[in-house]
């Protein structure tokens, strides 16, 4: 039964879902390397692919996986600061808003919810 509170707490989603992201990313480059040898693109991709097509395949992909992990990486971040104040909101709304940025301010509000309160300036600047 502990082992089910743990999994169902968002930090540890949080977590969890962010290592994800870090090792599919991982998983990413060392398979773009495969993307180096043109007899591996020719036969999986396209037998029009020329050697001087791949360093143009290689920094597009390589951009998009950059752009796909830290994409992911924010956008769970997000969900996951919005799922926490969602948890602790008050009839009036005055926790969770359109800007995540006004909503990080929110949860360390000790006015509108003492929970975060170790929060600081400079967790606010990291965020």
């Amino acid at each position: 039964m502990i082992f089910l509170k743990i999994k169902e707490d968002v930090r540890s989603i949080t977590t969890h879902t962010l290592a994800q992201t870090a090792q599919n990313f991982w998983f990413s480059l060392i398979l773009s390397e495969n993307l180096f040898d043109i007899s591996y693109c020719k036969s999986n991709f396209s037998f029009e692919i020329e050697i001087s097509d791949l360093s143009t395949i290689i920094y597009n992909y390589d951009g998009f996986i950059k752009n796909a992990f830290f994409l992911n990486s924010f956008i769970y971040v997000e969900n996951h600061i919005r799922q926490i104040a969602l948890k602790y909101e008050n009839p009036n709304n005055i926790i969770n808003v359109t800007s995540i940025t006004k909503t990080f301010l929110n949860l360390m509000n000790t006015n509108k919810t003492s929970l975060f309160s170790s929060l600081n300036e400079n967790d606010f600047k990291l965020f």
